[in-house]
């Protein structure tokens, strides 16, 4: 099972600037993958990076658990696979794994290579690679810790679509086998909506929530894979495209 995320007042400012996030709350206690959407600058990937510890949050509290989050409970997919040019597939994801015995590390990488479907490319080098297969091997790196909180930054906009749709499968297979809590921000609502069982939507500078939505996912209009021209669907895109556009400026007559 899960530990909760509680979120509390949390807010980022950079040095004397306003806050460009906050205060925000939320608590997410369940498995599955929560989607963050919301323009460039509502301050969706300062939260990652506050709650993975790349940034301090100016207040407010981030906790797991009832703890403070450490860096070790997290893993992080970024926008671009960061892989080292110089090891292979296998070596790169083993990475973070030095602390651990060598056959109890070998089987954490052969596990999260088999869950992405990277075990037949285990040798390849990343000049081998195509950009879907470089981003799986990101996502194996940052699962083969067993992470509790898994954050992905807009790991798939730099994808063309087919492959994009293919990646939208692995992260869906990694939340439908593994217990962890999944934090996704993405700029589409397409995708949030098929992949996650719940959507926020954050509007800024600074980023506040402004729409927090669970999506029924008993009902059989969202069973998975879910069709995206369903009239459920669409209701539902268009209660996110509501809650992106603020609401318009009523001119004095």
């Amino acid at each position: 099972m899960t530990r909760r995320l509680d979120i509390s007042d949390l807010t980022k400012a950079f040095g004397a600037a306003p806050p460009v996030l906050g205060p925000l709350s939320l608590t997410l206690d369940g498995e599955g993958i929560t989607a963050i959407i919301g323009r460039s600058g509502s301050g969706k990937s300062t939260f990652l990076r506050c709650l993975s510890g790349l940034e301090t949050p100016t207040r407010g509290t981030a906790m797991l658990g009832g703890k403070p989050i450490r860096p070790a409970e997290v893993g992080f997919v970024f926008q671009e696979p960061r892989l080292m040019p110089w090891l292979s597939v296998r070596r790169n994801i083993a990475f973070g794994l030095s602390h651990l015995p060598k056959p109890e590390r070998a089987r954490a990488v052969e596990a999260a290579m088999a869950l992405v479907g990277l075990s037949a490319a285990a040798d390849y080098l990343p000049k081998q690679l195509s950009g879907g297969m470089a981003q799986r091997v990101a996502l194996a790196r940052a699962l083969a810790p067993r992470p509790d909180l898994l954050l992905l930054d807009e790991p798939l906009s730099a994808l063309d679509p087919l492959t994009r749709e293919r990646m939208q499968d692995h992260i869906l297979h990694v939340a439908q086998h593994i217990r962890v809590t999944i934090l996704l921000i993405t700029h589409d609502m397409d995708e949030a909506l098929a992949l996650a069982n719940r959507v926020i939507v954050l509007r800024g500078p600074p980023g506040r929530i402004v729409l927090d939505v669970t999506i029924p996912e008993h009902d059989p209009a969202y069973a998975f894979p879910r069709d995206r021209t369903s009239a459920a669907f669409q209701a539902m895109r268009r209660r996110l495209i509501d809650a992106l556009e603020p609401a318009p400026v009523a001119l004095a007559r």
